[in-house]
């Protein structure tokens, strides 16, 4: 079977736990595992540039955007206890997803600033989950500098990204969308370039799109925000078209494909 990875961005001090289980409840009590991208410090003054009217990153609830401060995600005791039962449980694989989840925050060229963002930024997810080994590096909005590759690269990380943001390098290989492989350093590198259940787009687009992808990519990586769910942060009501349509799409990946994770992944070494 070939494999697949569930992956879902933005996990932060104001996940709530409730949303967490509507979306991967059931793939959970199938000893299904996610890899969650975790905010290490969401800042609350974050806009969407590349949106018309440039809105508040949706992530952030309403009453707290445009607040100029940070929050630990160490601060939210309970979120951290219930994922870190799930990391015990091998239900959960925690990534590194960026620093503060600031708008293109690792588009940067600065090499010493991005090194000290991913340095306290692991310091951060390692305090909130001590049992986890988090090796997996996935950049906020899913871009990334040259710079950025390498000071991941540099830290020992494995990385999920875009496929337009691999520069031309003799280090890196060219990989298209939906593929893996592993690094001569010993890192692991996955493409996935798109987001596939999200608010823009009707319930019924996304699984037909879903379901595309089930049948052709090589190594599903299932990209999605789960408070696209529940858009925008007003009840499950909302959107419970989309997640009844991502619950149907599950239960027909998990019959299809080998589910694992980043750092579970097999893959072969690049040439």
């Amino acid at each position: 079977m070939r494999p697949m990875i569930i992956r879902d961005d933005d996990t932060c001090y104001f996940t709530p736990i409730e949303k967490l289980e509507a979306v991967y409840g059931a793939l959970w009590s199938q000893n299904i595992p996610v890899s969650l991208a975790v905010i290490p410090s969401q800042h609350c003054d974050v806009q969407i540039l590349h949106r018309e009217g440039a809105p508040y990153d949706p992530a952030i609830p309403p009453e707290y955007r445009g607040i100029p401060k940070t929050f630990l995600v160490t601060e939210n005791r309970s979120l951290c206890a219930y994922l870190n039962a799930k990391i015990q449980q091998g239900l959960v694989e925690i990534c590194l997803h960026g620093y503060m989840h600031t708008y293109h925050e690792f588009a940067s060229r600065d090499a010493a600033l991005l090194a000290a963002k991913v340095r306290d930024g692991l310091a951060i997810l390692r305090e909130a989950f001590p049992k986890a080994a988090i090796r997996t590096f996935i950049a906020p909005y899913d871009v990334m500098s040259p710079e950025a590759i390498r000071v991941v690269l540099e830290a020992g990380l494995s990385l999920c990204t875009a496929a337009t943001n691999l520069p031309p390098s003799p280090d890196l290989p060219n990989l298209p969308t939906y593929h893996g492989t592993q690094l001569a350093n010993g890192a692991r590198l996955f493409t996935c370039d798109e987001y596939l259940f999200h608010h823009r787009d009707t319930a019924e687009n996304c699984l037909a799109n879903a379901r595309a992808r089930l049948q052709s990519a090589e190594m599903l990586i299932i990209g999605n925000h789960y408070w696209s769910f529940f858009h925008d942060w007003r009840g499950a009501a909302v959107r419970s078209d989309l997640l009844k349509a991502w619950q149907t799409f599950a239960a027909e990946a998990v019959q299809g494909r080998a589910a694992t994770t980043f750092q579970g992944a097999p893959l072969t070494a690049n040439p």
